[in-house]
Order: C-alpha cells, then sequence, then structure tokens
C-alpha cells in the first residue's frame, strides 16, 4: 500500500459500514463478531455523539477505524486496524490525530491472549501498545461478560498520572 489518509466524518455511508464491519470481524475475537449489518448499525444506533476517523487506502477501501463516542461524561473509543498493516504505526498515527483533538479517552481492552479470530489465530492484546502511548490501566474497572474480559484503560492530555 503506497497512500493512506484518514478523514473524519460523523456518519459511515453504507459502503463504509460494510467495510467497518467486516474489518471489525476480521480483526477481533470471534465471540465479538456481528453476523449481520442490521446488528453492527443496532450496535452504532445506541451509542451517543459518534465520530469517524477513517483510514483508507489509496482505492478508498477502509483499512482502519478510530471511533468515538460518549459514554457516562467520558469519551470512550474503539481503534481497529487491518492485520495486514500492523506495526506499520497507522495505529499511533490514528491514536495521535485523535489525541491532538480530546482531553480523554477511555476503552475497553482485552487483557490477555486466550481469545482467536475468525482465522483461527490467536488474538494478541493490544495492551502493550496502549501502556506505550500514555494510556494507563484501570485495573479497578473491568468488563466481564460470556463475551469480553476486559479492563479499563485511561489517557488524560498532560498528564503522567491518570485517576480512574
Amino acid at each position: 500500500m503506497k497512500r493512506v489518509d484518514i478523514v473524519e466524518i460523523k456518519e459511515l455511508t453504507a459502503g463504509q459500514k460494510r467495510q467497518v464491519l467486516q474489518l471489525w470481524n476480521q480483526e477481533y475475537p470471534v465471540q465479538l463478531q456481528y453476523a449481520a449489518l442490521a446488528a453492527f448499525e443496532e450496535y452504532l444506533k445506541g451509542l451517543m455523539q459518534k465520530r469517524h476517523y477513517l483510514l483508507l487506502s489509496e482505492a478508498g477501501e477502509v483499512c482502519g477505524w478510530f471511533f468515538l463516542f460518549e459514554r457516562a461524561e467520558e469519551t470512550w473509543f474503539a481503534l481497529l486496524v487491518d492485520g495486514k498493516l500492523k506495526g506499520r504505526g497507522y495505529g499511533k498515527r490514528l491514536l495521535r490525530l485523535v489525541q491532538e483533538k480530546e482531553s480523554q479517552l477511555s476503552g475497553w481492552v482485552i487483557d490477555h491472549d486466550r481469545d482467536v479470530k475468525s482465522n483461527g489465530e490467536k488474538y494478541n492484546s493490544p495492551l502493550d501498545f496502549y501502556l506505550k502511548n500514555n494510556f494507563k490501566v484501570c485495573p479497578e474497572e473491568r468488563l466481564g461478560t460470556e463475551k469480553i474480559s476486559a479492563v479499563k484503560i485511561r489517557w488524560i492530555r498532560e498528564s503522567n498520572t491518570t485517576s480512574c
């Protein structure tokens, strides 16, 4: 891939939703997948003040997605980059762009390597990536359901210590 662009949008087009869903199902563990576009759209519909940053290939295909939304007076996020592009700095580029605009970010991160992706590969926890990018773990805040076991992470601008 020669060139990628990042675009910020408020709403995904129908085509972009399909591509993001494909990326979601490709990169997240099997148990977090959405079988149908309608279910993914229902998930998105339930979130407030959505903002999307798309990493687009030269051909306009979605190869990364940074998603912001508001929940409980905090800005939450999800970040996905196509596995074929991992290790090339695209996730960090997306994260830095958003960190320039936001004062804080919260997210859930799977903090173990027990899950599997749809292609049978092990899902590698991205926790180290976030720690290298100044996020702090909030160990007392965990998400535990039949689908996911994750810990809350948080980043606050201009602060090396974060209260969770």
